[in-house]
Formats: structure tokens, C-alpha cells, sequence
């Protein structure tokens, strides 16, 4: 099981007729949990809790600078993400995160992009 809690700094890269591409590093707090049972029915139950980098990237569909909604995908990485078991040996949770379709709204650009359109 694992649960983070994560900061991401992206930077776009260019601006393509609305096509904006951006990467950057992400840290993440993570709490990792591995529970397993061996054959003979003995469970152990393993945890990792602490700071592991990873980095981030994707693109932004946005036709204008001012447009208070648009749609965004990313791939964010978190390599070397592992929990030491009893046995000294790491059960690795290296992790990729596909977010396909994610809309993005500012409500604080409506009354910005209403004026904009009207003149």
C-alpha cells in the first residue's frame, strides 16, 4: 500500500499554438506499507515512511493565455521506491503515474476572460 503526500516545481517548456509541454522535479513524503504471508502462513508486515524525489512531466492543452479552464496530462516517476524486509531484502514499489485527462479550472479568470472576449 502506499499513500504520499507530494510538491511538485514544473517548468514549461515552450508554447506551441496552445501545446504547452512542462517538466520538473517533484518531492514526495511517502508512507509505504508490504504485508506478506510465506507459505507457512507467517505474516510480516514491513513499512517505509520518509522523503523520496521523483520528477514530473507532461503538457497543457490551452488556445490562450486567459482561458479559465483547460485540460492537462502528466507522467510523474518515483524511482528507488523500496521497503527493506525482514530477510534484508527490498520489495520494490518504483512507481509511474499516467494522469490522462485532467481539466484544470481557475474561477478567478472568469470576469478576465469575459472582458477579454467582450472587447
Amino acid at each position: 500500500m502506499r499513500k504520499a503526500l507530494t510538491f511538485e516545481i514544473c517548468k514549461f517548456v515552450f508554447d506551441y499554438k496552445g501545446f504547452d509541454p512542462y517538466i520538473g522535479p517533484a518531492v514526495s513524503y511517502e508512507w509505504l506499507n508490504v504485508i506478506e504471508t510465506n507459505p507457512s502462513g507467517i505474516t510480516i508486515n514491513q513499512r517505509y515512511e520518509g522523503v523520496k524525489p521523483g520528477i514530473t512531466f507532461g503538457f497543457e492543452i490551452r488556445p490562450t493565455k486567459l482561458m479559465f479552464i483547460y485540460v492537462r496530462s502528466n507522467l510523474r516517476y518515483f524511482p528507488n521506491l523500496k521497503v527493506k524486509m525482514n530477510d534484508s531484502k527490498y520489495v520494490y514499489l518504483d512507481q509511474l503515474e499516467f494522469d490522462f485527462f485532467q481539466v484544470v479550472f481557475f474561477p478567478q479568470r472568469i470576469g478576465i476572460w469575459k472582458k477579454a472576449k467582450a472587447g
